[in-house]
């Protein structure tokens, strides 16, 4: 497997930049009251998705810390997934949107409690330049790594948000 040298090559981070650019033009259209609240929260908590995926990249050759900062990276994808249903409860954002949204962050979820949940039984894919906790069950994961679809039984799917709000 070829060796990594940036977290831009990562497709989680690929996802979360996307994502977050995706919530940035989405959030354009809400309304001018909600500028300072609404609008940065979701905006903000979007962008520290894939900051936190470059920021544990930068402590990659830490275990430990590279896991802590991808755990703060999922804190910030849970926090994202509650304004995304703020907005769409406000009618600020339509069903359509708001599922498809919540989807792709259900992706980027799984990929991170994939590897945080099993640092123990990583490995690194190549013998220099590569992050640990690339692989869990000895199964490279390739979301991490490709533009495949990732499907994953280790995480339970959430709730849907019309069932939780």
């Amino acid at each position: 497997m070829a060796t990594i040298r940036s977290y831009k090559e990562l497709i989680v981070y690929q996802k979360a930049f996307r994502l977050g650019m995706e919530i940035f033009e989405v959030t354009k259209e809400f309304p001018k009251e909600e500028k300072y609240s609404l609008t940065d929260q979701v905006r903000r908590s979007s962008r520290s998705v894939a900051a936190n995926i470059a920021e544990a990249w930068a402590r990659k050759n830490y275990p430990k810390s590279f896991v802590n900062k991808l755990t703060d990276s999922l804190g910030e994808e849970y926090e994202t997934e509650v304004w995304l249903d703020f907005s769409y409860k406000s009618n600020y954002i339509p069903k359509e949107t708001h599922e498809k949204l919540s989807q792709e962050y259900d992706e980027v979820r799984k990929i991170f409690l994939s590897i945080i949940t099993n640092p123990d039984k990583s490995e690194e894919l190549t013998t220099n330049n590569s992050p640990p906790c690339l692989t869990t069950h000895n199964t490279p994961l390739i979301l991490f790594l490709s533009k495949t679809n990732f499907s994953s039984s280790l995480v339970p799917p959430p709730a849907s948000a019309d069932n939780v709000l």
